[in-house]
């Protein structure tokens, strides 16, 4: 009887430990957690010097400043064209032919 009742006590406390709030599981859940937020928190950090090195080159190199306007805003010297090309989806055209038939 008595080692009938130290395994029920053993098995709960292994359940506890297991499956409670603060048990193992939950807390394997929470360390995948925090590693996917360190991993994107690294990410955005990189991003951040990338676009910090860009705000200086913009500050600092007139050239970079004057292709960054041409390419973000579609400006043109005077003596140059300039062509727009659009992409178009692919899922838009076969929608539209799909109609067609």
């Amino acid at each position: 009887m008595r080692h009938l009742i130290f395994l029920l006590i053993v098995a709960g406390l292994v359940f506890y430990l297991l499956f409670a709030t603060n048990g193992l599981i939950q807390y394997k859940e929470l360390i995948n957690i925090r590693e996917k937020y360190r991993k994107e928190s690294m990410e955005y950090d990189k991003k951040i010097s990338q676009l910090k090195e860009e705000i200086e080159l913009l500050k600092k190199n007139r050239d970079y400043l004057e292709m960054y306007i041409r390419k973000e805003l579609n400006y043109k010297k005077n003596e140059e064209d300039l062509y727009i090309i659009i992409n178009h989806d692919d899922s838009l055209h076969s929608k539209r032919d799909n109609k067609k038939n």
